[in-house]
Order: C-alpha cells, then structure tokens, then sequence
C-alpha cells in the first residue's frame, strides 16, 4: 500500500489549478488509511467546509431510514405529506396545464420530480422574500410554481431534496435539523456538523473561493445568502469537517454499520440507494459531465467501468458540492473517501480532479491491478 502518488498529486493541485488548500481522507474498513492535507488550513482537521450539496447523502440516509422503519414508502404520493402537492401543473410548449402524474418520494430523490434549482419563480419568489421561512414553507412554495416536465417522465437536478426534508419534518414531527441530529448524527457521533454554526465554528470555516477558468486561479468567491434565516435545506446548507463528514460514507461503506457499531442503514437499502434511475438518453446528457455514471436515489452510481476509466467497482456511488468537495462509497471493497476544499466554480474538479483521486485512491490500494 503506497500513497506516494496521490500525495504528488493532491500537492500539485495549488500550482496546477490555483486551489488554496484541501484535505483528502481514504477509509479501508474501519482503519483511515490516508489523510493528507494542502495549503493554509489555520484550524487543521477542525477546518469547516460548508458541504453544499453534499449534504444530499445525508438527506438521502435520513429519508431511507424512514423508509426502513415502514413510515414512508418510495411510492407515496408527495401530497400524502405535503397536500400543496395535490394538485401540480406543468409548463409544455409554453401553455401551464395540470400534471397528469402525481409526484412520488421516488421521483425526489432520483431527481426525476420536475422540479428545478430556479430561486425566482413568483411562488418561491414569495416565500424567499420573508426571510424567516421556514423549510415546510419554502417547499410547499415550491409546488406553487409550474414544473418542469411531468414527474417521472425525465431527470432534472433541482430542489428535490429540499421537499425531502420537509416531508421527513412532516413523518417525524420534529424541525429537519432536530430529526438529523437524532436519526443521523447522534446515532454515528458526528458532533462537528450543523446548518448554523455556532460563534466558535463560524471561526473555523474556511475562507471560501471562486475558480477563474481563464487563469486557472482563484479570487474570493460571493455566495448568496440563504433562502431563509431559520431555513435547514436538505438539498445544501450543512457545514462540516473532512473527519466528521466522513463518519456517513465510512458506514455506509460497511454495509451500513458505523465504526461504533450503529446501523444506521442496512445493506440492502443501500443496494436500493445504488440502482441507476436514469433512460438512456438522461445518461447520455449526464455522462457528460461524469462518464460511466448514472444516477440513483440521491447519488452518482458507476453503471460503466470503462467509460468511466476506473478500477472501481459497478455500483461504487457518492456526491459532491457546489464548493468541489467530493465524497465516493466502495461497498465491494469497503472503501469510503471525502475530499474538501472550497472552491466554487471549478469545474476541472468534476472533470479531473474527483476521478483523478478515485482512480490514485485504488492505484495506492492495489485494487483493480
């Protein structure tokens, strides 16, 4: 076992692409066998990333624990949960008419809802104007407003995780944060994560970057203030460390059970996490962006070995952020890998970077030789 690469590697990313620092930790079973760290971090392993859409698995864990414990189904009807999704409309060839589909727990979190990431809609408009509105409301403003397409009928990266969590708030009966903390963070002892950071961590959150295609550098980056001031999205929003962020991925790497012996998901649910929801013409437009990979209930999942260059198993899944940070699941090989860094913009990270340390990852693990 030899990271003398990857350490070259993730050393060269300042000068190669201008990223002013990072941290990569590589987990084999229950043992961390790797973490390596670039740049100025001031605060160390205690470094706070926000995670962006990161936090979807998380989401994704917290819904299918539901769905384990009989208390929401894949099938069920949004409007079950949320009745402002009883009667949806839909925008084709410019006229705004009634759905004909109803929208599903499947259809969101296989990002097949219709749904998009537009904040300035008039209904989410609306309720973004509040500032103090909470995550039921912002997703039920989302109904308000046409779809998309018919849900079911095609792919489309949007909010649907944001109405996820609120129809976990919905099942539970507690705020989305509060059923995270009990459901997700308690049970794997992740103490370093939260949607509002307290006055101590917000001084341990990284400086935050945007990537310059034409110089291949970075210069401060300006992000949008959050939809709501009390607002916990399930969609993005989590701040975390590498080391508490990798607490998830390293369980479910291990067929669901946590170093501390939780289970927080079983196998077969994570089986059913990993199944490629995507037609092909969907993957055609997808694999631009990640060859070999289709898309799953809230995750990337390799469907194609060779297009995607790797020695990675079928089935090998996980997410990134908005900021470039990066999380892979190997439950073949019980492999569980986060890289964090804060770089909005870059998209050499998805293109290069994140498969680069994935194929280096199994390269130093002897894997796939």
């Amino acid at each position: 076992m030899s990271f003398t690469k990857l350490t070259k590697y993730l050393d060269l990313l300042p000068e190669i692409y201008g990223i002013p620092a990072c941290e990569l930790s590589v987990c084999k079973g229950y043992e961390k066998v790797y973490r390596h760290s670039v740049g100025d971090l001031p605060y160390g392993d205690k470094t706070l990333y926000r995670m962006f859409s990161m936090t979807k698995l998380i989401t994704v864990t917290g819904i299918m624990r539901l769905v384990e414990q009989g208390k929401l189904g894949l099938d069920d009807e949004v409007s079950k949960y949320l009745p402002a999704y009883k009667n949806l409309t839909v925008e084709k060839d410019g006229i705004v008419v009634r759905a004909s589909n109803p929208m599903t727990i499947r259809h969101l979190l296989s990002m097949r809802s219709g749904l998009t990431y537009s904040k300035t809609k008039p209904c989410i408009a609306k309720a973004v104007e509040k500032g103090n509105a909470t995550t039921r409301e912002i997703a039920e403003a989302l109904a308000g407003d046409p779809l998309h397409f018919e849900p079911g009928t095609d792919w489309f990266y949007s909010m649907s995780h944001d109405v996820l969590a609120a129809v976990a708030e919905v099942v539970s009966g507690l705020s989305y944060g509060e059923y995270l903390k009990k459901n997700v963070f308690e049970p794997l002892e992740m103490q370093d994560i939260t949607h509002f950071p307290s006055d101590e961590q917000k001084k341990r959150v990284a400086p935050i970057w945007e990537f310059v295609a034409e110089s291949y550098s970075v210069k401060p980056a300006k992000i949008a203030p959050p939809m709501s001031t009390i607002y916990e999205s399930g969609g993005s929003g989590l701040f975390a460390s590498n080391d508490e962020y990798m607490k998830l991925p390293q369980a479910l790497a291990n067929g669901g059970r946590a170093a501390n012996g939780y289970q927080i998901l079983s196998p077969e649910t994570i089986e059913l996490i990993k199944i490629n929801h995507m037609e092909p013409s969907e993957q055609r437009e997808f694999s631009r962006g990640k060859p070999g990979y289709g898309y799953g209930l809230g995750v990337r999942t390799l469907i194609n070995k060779s297009d995607a260059l790797t020695q990675a198993p079928l089935g090998e899944f996980g997410w990134d952020g908005m900021a470039a940070s990066y999380s892979m699941v190997d439950t073949d090989n019980k492999i569980s890998v986060v890289w964090t860094t804060h770089v909005t913009n870059c998209r050499p990270a998805y293109r290069e970077i994140h498969p680069h340390i994935r194929n280096l990852v199994y390269d130093a693990l002897g894997i796939g030789k």
